[in-house]
């Protein structure tokens, strides 16, 4: 269980979710599709922020901590293309929440 960020029903920041947004086929298949649509490599880690919506669409990604222009730009678009996620859960409702990801590039 985490906390709720905020969602799109009004929730309060700090209320207990159930679950966890969910890349489609979990964090390995993410990081999979990563690696496959991802034509640079060994530049660093990047940090990225994201909101999940609770129809699993992405929205306001930015870095957080980048490593180039060129780099960070390559990554804002592959988190803002990526297929739908299944959204956090607060008593048995889909809520919008915050997440924080690390990649390696």
């Amino acid at each position: 269980m985490s906390l709720a960020q905020e969602s799109a029903s009004g929730k309060v920041l700090g209320e207990i979710i159930e679950s966890n947004p969910e890349y489609p086929g979990g964090m390995e298949q993410f990081f999979v599709y990563i690696r496959k649509n991802n034509n640079i490599e060994g530049a660093g880690k990047v940090f990225v922020t994201f909101f999940v919506e609770p129809d699993g669409e992405i929205t306001e990604a930015s870095i957080v901590k980048g490593v180039s222009e060129e780099v960070d730009g390559k990554v804002l678009e592959l988190i803002n293309n990526m297929p739908k996620w299944k959204p956090a859960m607060y008593q048995g409702n889909p809520v919008r929440k915050k997440m924080v990801l690390p990649i390696d590039i």
